[in-house]
């Protein structure tokens, strides 16, 4: 059977422009309060019934449209703290306190995945009835998520979420807090005569009136390595797309894992919903075998042209038995996950023949994907270049476990551009000591 694969996957979903409600732009404003956190103070807006209707969009669409809409009006009514807040931190430190102590892992942390780690905040310091609303991004994927709950279930609620996503709570930095002033409202247990909505005519026998915010905590969680001496990064997204989320044509799932002996006749040793349904038939070659429980394939003295890869996942693993080879070894993210994980005590030499451009490509497709490499395992890798890391969500995206290293050249690192979600992807290489592409990249351990 022959195959004909995609140079690269691109998916641009035709989004509608977000329509500025014109109660916004008519906003009538608060009287200033006296609360200094508070610098422009913004009228309660309600948002109209469209905001609310659930829409057709898959997905990823409506996690986008969401925060678009979101942010729109974030920057419409939403009071600016930036100033207050960096004010706090610094009166809170003469006192001998650390208001961030709740949102940075104590001691030594090996942050993964991200460029450079946001600046932490303290909570806005509200006189008054404050209500929180937690929001969570997951750097290594992107993934957002927003707590329907509120105060302090809604933060254990974002903190369960960033567990499901394979991140650990403890690394969650606050970075943002968006305040609005809601309105005021007789203090708890107060006694009154008059109309609450009258305060000019409204008359305490006790307690008084107090202002009510309500405050949006916006938290980012980072992959962290596995341990103290693990250097491994922990990542969502681990098992293959076999609900067919990220599908390219919509009708079936789209992972796979293909070898091929000669470059010509293509074994399938998992197939998608995608491909099953035209027929295809997926099992075991002789020295290669694909375990789906385990999300595994082993190389066991084979030697053949390439193994192709789409949508497993980024806990999809080769484990190398023996001595094998390949002309190229390609794995596809599609903005799900792509990363490889080498184990084993065997080799695998890559490109050796020459007939390839490249021995190892992972094509990350703008998913946070990455290569690691085992304490056993041997790889040499030959090309031009040799080994290619694209549109990666991940600056860092080689790992080694030791006494495993590098040799041939420098790891380079390129910013290439955005997703459309405006997240920086990276390019990375293998460079010679004349700056050009390494030709021949090695990974052993050490002797």
């Amino acid at each position: 059977m022959s195959l004909v694969y995609r140079d690269e996957f691109r998916w641009d979903p035709d989004l509608n422009e977000d329509r500025v409600p014109e109660e916004l732009l008519n906003a009538p404003e608060y009287p200033a309060l006296s609360c200094e956190e508070i610098s422009a103070p913004a009228a309660e807006w309600q948002a109209p019934p469209e905001y609310e209707q659930e829409t057709t969009l898959s997905a990823r669409e409506a996690d986008r449209s969401r925060e678009k809409r979101r942010e729109a009006v974030k920057k419409l009514f939403a009071v600016p703290v930036a100033a207050s807040v960096a004010v706090a931190s610094i009166v809170f430190a003469a006192f001998g306190q650390d208001p961030l102590k709740n949102d940075v892992l104590a001691g030594a942390l090996s942050l993964i995945g991200v460029s450079s780690a946001k600046t932490a905040v303290p909570l806005p310091a509200l006189d008054g009835e404050v209500t929180y609303y937690y929001h969570v991004t997951y750097a290594p994927t992107g993934a957002s998520y927003d707590a329907s709950l509120k105060n302090d279930d809604g933060l254990a609620d974002v903190k369960a979420w960033v567990t499901k996503q394979g991140g650990d709570p403890a690394t969650m930095l606050r970075y943002r807090c968006d305040v609005t002033p809601t309105g005021r409202k007789p203090s708890e247990g107060a006694v009154y005569v008059g109309d609450v909505d009258d305060f000019d005519n409204l008359y305490f026998v006790s307690g008084s009136l107090v202002d009510t915010y309500t405050v949006d905590v916006y938290y980012e969680a980072y992959a962290k390595s596995g341990g103290e001496t693990d250097p491994f990064p922990k990542l969502g997204n681990l098992d293959p797309d076999f609900a067919g989320k990220y599908a390219w044509s919509g009708q079936g799932s789209e992972e796979y894992v293909v070898v091929s002996a000669d470059g010509v006749n293509n074994s399938f040793l998992h197939a998608g919903t995608y491909y099953t349904a035209s027929g295809v038939k997926a099992g075991g070659v002789s020295g290669a075998s694909y375990d789906r429980s385990t999300n595994t394939l082993t190389l066991t003295d084979y030697h053949g042209a390439f193994v192709d890869v789409n949508l497993m996942g980024n806990g999809f693993t080769v484990k190398l038995v023996g001595d094998n080879t390949l002309d190229y070894l390609s794995v596809w993210g599609a903005m799900y996950g792509g990363s490889v994980t080498f184990t084993g005590d065997g080799s695998l030499t890559l490109n050796k023949s020459g007939k390839a451009a490249s021995g190892l490509l992972l094509n990350c497709e703008y998913s946070a994907s990455c290569l690691m490499i085992d304490s056993g395992v041997t790889l040499e890798i030959y090309g031009q270049p040799a080994l290619f890391i694209g549109d990666s969500l991940m600056e860092e995206t080689i790992f080694v476990r030791e006494p495993v290293r590098m040799s041939g050249g420098t790891v380079t690192v390129e910013k290439a551009g955005t997703n459309e979600d405006g997240d920086p992807c990276y390019t990375v290489n293998v460079t010679d000591p004349s700056g050009q592409p390494a030709t021949h990249v090695t990974f052993k351990p050490a002797s």
